[in-house]
């Protein structure tokens, strides 16, 4: 007997808002999920689990105890994609 996987609504949303994209992809196991971002849909747990890890490496300036750039750069992880439960 097939156990059905358990599924959850929610709205998914880009981090970057500048280039906002319309859709994201996913792939679980070799099966591929096209999620409209922005828009309620129901998700699968293990879809779900690939959208919280996604990450992008943001760049931003390294500063000084005053607040003014060193000159140097850092890398921070940010998450892709903003997940909210319904």
């Amino acid at each position: 007997m097939a156990v059905s996987p358990k599924v959850t609504k929610v709205i998914v949303r880009g981090y970057d808002r500048e280039n906002e994209e319309f859709e994201a992809f996913v792939s679980v196991n070799g099966k591929g999920y096209q999620i409209k971002l922005g828009e309620e849909v129901e998700l699968k747990d293990e879809v779900l689990e690939v959208l919280k890890n996604a990450c992008i490496i943001a760049h931003e300036p390294v500063l000084d105890n005053r607040g003014n750039p060193t000159g140097d750069i850092r890398e921070k992880s940010v998450p892709r994609y903003l997940v909210e439960k319904l």
